[in-house]
Formats: structure tokens, C-alpha cells, sequence
């Protein structure tokens, strides 16, 4: 078993922080890892409200032979300013990301 099986597997038996619905069905992406070390981040299916799980495994018959997410396309057009002042002013507007998302 690997470790997103794993904690897949486990997290019908936690509740999300943010709307206390379970966290089945979570969105689960590997950030990095170090050693014995795993970052993963793992997002409720309900609400989208994200949280950092640090994971470290020693003696265990988990693999955390996973593969990391890939960072995004160098080769993409860059951000313009304009594009940064209009999130600005979305975010200060809107009461969270999900709902700025949502809406398109």
C-alpha cells in the first residue's frame, strides 16, 4: 500500500477544520519529500479548505514512493501586473477563493 492509499483509506474517519464534513473523497497532492519526511496536502471535497499534513514514516510497510506533483510550466506566459491588481481587487472584494472560482 502506498501512501496516498493509506490516507486515502483513513480519511472517512476525520472531519474536515473549516465544515466539519468527513474528509472521504479529499483531494490528496504530494508536495515534496525529505528522508522519511512526506508533505502532502489535502483538500475537502465539501468546503475546499486545504490543510498541510506532515508525514513521516519509519518501520513501516507504507511506501512514500510517490510522485510529486509537477510545478508548472516554465515556458508559460508570465503574470502581468494588470492581472495581480485585478486578484487583488477580487480578493479584497470576495469573501474567499472558492467563491472567486466559482463564480466563473
Amino acid at each position: 500500500m502506498n501512501l496516498l492509499e493509506f490516507l486515502r483509506s483513513r480519511a472517512p474517519y476525520y472531519s474536515c477544520m473549516n465544515c466539519g464534513d468527513s474528509m472521504e473523497g479529499c483531494h490528496l497532492r504530494v508536495l515534496g519529500r525529505a528522508g522519511q519526511t512526506t508533505l502532502v496536502q489535502a483538500t475537502c471535497r465539501h468546503c475546499n479548505h486545504t490543510v498541510l499534513l506532515q508525514i513521516q514514516l519509519s518501520g513501516s510497510s507504507i511506501s512514500a514512493d510517490l510522485p510529486l506533483e509537477q510545478p508548472p510550466d516554465p515556458s508559460a506566459d508570465p503574470i502581468t501586473d494588470d492581472e495581480m491588481i485585478d486578484l487583488h481587487q477580487q480578493l479584497a472584494a470576495d469573501s474567499n477563493l472558492s467563491d472567486l472560482f466559482s463564480r466563473r
